[in-house]
C-alpha cells in the first residue's frame, strides 16, 4: 500500500509503500517523524510508488526520505486515490484516536461531524491556503 504522511517539524509529506503499515509506521516515529500525521492510503507497491515520486517530482525535496511539498495537485491525488480500504492496521490505528498521528477525517467513523479535507487539514497547520 502507499502512504502519504505529513511531518508538522518540516512541513512535508512522506510519499512512501509498505506491506506492514503499522510496523512501518513505528520505524519512521524512530526516523524522526514524532509530530507527524497520516493523511492518505491507497492500493499500490513499489513500481506504483515510483510512478507518484515521478509524477509529483517536481514538488520533491533534494536528499533521503522521498519528502515533498505539500502543493495543491499532489493533496488533490490524494484526495482522489485515498481508499481506507487498503489499511490493514485499520483497527489498531483506530483504536489510537488520542494519538497525534490520526488524522481524523481518515479514521473517524462518526459521519454526523464534518471532518476537513486533506488540503483544509494542511491550510491549518501551514496557516495559509494551498
Amino acid at each position: 500500500m502507499i502512504y502519504y504522511i505529513y511531518n508538522h517539524d518540516d512541513k512535508l509529506i512522506k510519499i512512501g509503500e509498505t506491506g506492514r503499515f503499522r510496523v512501518r509506521m513505528l520505524a519512521l516515529r524512530r526516523d524522526g517523524f514524532i509530530d507527524a500525521a497520516v493523511l492518505a492510503v491507497h492500493r499500490g507497491g513499489t513500481l506504483e510508488e515510483k510512478k507518484i515520486h515521478r509524477a509529483f517530482n517536481h514538488l520533491r525535496i533534494s536528499g533521503p526520505g522521498e519528502l515533498f511539498l505539500p502543493a495543491k495537485d499532489l493533496i488533490g491525488f490524494m484526495e482522489l486515490h485515498h481508499d481506507l480500504a487498503y489499511l490493514p492496521s485499520y483497527k489498531w490505528f483506530n483504536e489510537s484516536r488520542g494519538d497525534p498521528w490520526i488524522f481524523s477525517r481518515l479514521f473517524n467513523d462518526n459521519l454526523d461531524v464534518e471532518q476537513p479535507t486533506i488540503a483544509e487539514y494542511l491550510a491549518e497547520r501551514l496557516g495559509h491556503e494551498l
